[in-house]
């Protein structure tokens, strides 16, 4: 709550957060929504951050999204060093290829001009998406930590009151 009133103070915001798909896919249903929306867009893969590879594992490149005022940024997320030494050793290839399918979505800028356009593409997503977008459990890191799925659901469903 202190983060989200000293961010509003300083000015410019952006939202962050994962989602249980992997990043075509999701890129995808996004492409669907812009489209049909009418609105006019740009897509483009761009190299990843040096955190994004390292600790989200990024396998391939994000794809940058510049919609009109504002931006989404799909970032593969495939799990942090740690939890891709552990499952490398011990996992099987389907419980590898589970952790694909994730993947962090980054908004910005959000303001007064752009936050009810955001809400409005965003509650469409959720409605297209197969499944809910915060529904990430199968993904070993988010089964193993309850809180932290719940922030996702909690951060998705922010916008669905806007």
């Amino acid at each position: 709550m202190l983060a989200k009133r000293i961010n509003e103070f300083f000015g410019e915001r952006k939202w962050s957060s994962f989602n249980g798909f992997g990043l075509e896919e999701f890129a995808e249903v996004l492409k669907g929504v812009l489209h049909d929306a009418g609105y006019n867009y740009s897509v483009k893969p761009v190299l990843p951050k040096w955190g994004e590879r390292v600790m989200l594992g990024s396998y391939c490149n994000p794809l940058l999204f510049k919609i009109e005022d504002f931006e989404i940024r799909l970032t593969p997320a495939y799990a942090d060093p740690m939890t891709r030494l552990v499952f490398s050793i011990m996992s099987s290839k389907s419980v590898l290829n589970d952790m694909r399918k994730v993947s962090v979505v980054t908004i910005s800028p959000i303001n007064n001009k752009t936050k009810p356009i955001i809400g409005s593409i965003m509650s469409e997503l959720v409605r297209r998406l197969p499944h809910p977008p915060w529904k990430i459990n199968h993904h070993p890191r988010f089964r193993s930590s309850p809180l932290l799925a719940l922030k996702v659901k909690k951060m998705w469903q922010s916008w669905l009151d806007t």
